[in-house]
């Protein structure tokens, strides 16, 4: 999927769950929250949502380009705090 079909896939799902909580809200006799919360993971699952564990961000072994001059590194550092400070940056 595309980014743009992720975040189209996320928001018919958040409109979908909203429109459940309402209806679960203005029910007469509310449904058990457990219940509830199994039924809005059971239909996710059958969407093909799995639960699957992160992963590990790489270890970069070697850096990428050369190393900044020094007097770049200082500048950018003295950018930083002057933006941190609240100072307009140029």
């Amino acid at each position: 999927m595309t980014p743009e079909e992720v975040e189209a896939a996320a928001a018919r799902a958040v409109d979908h769950l909203e429109s459940q909580i309402r209806e679960r809200d203005a029910a007469e006799e509310k449904a058990d929250a457990h219940l509830f919360a199994l039924s809005v993971v059971t239909a996710m699952r059958g969407q093909g949502w799995r639960p699957t564990p992160a992963k590990a961000a790489p270890v970069l072994e070697q850096q990428i380009g050369p190393p900044p001059h020094p007097e770049t590194a200082h500048r950018g550092a003295e950018l930083v705090r002057a933006a941190l400070r609240g100072e307009e940056v140029p």
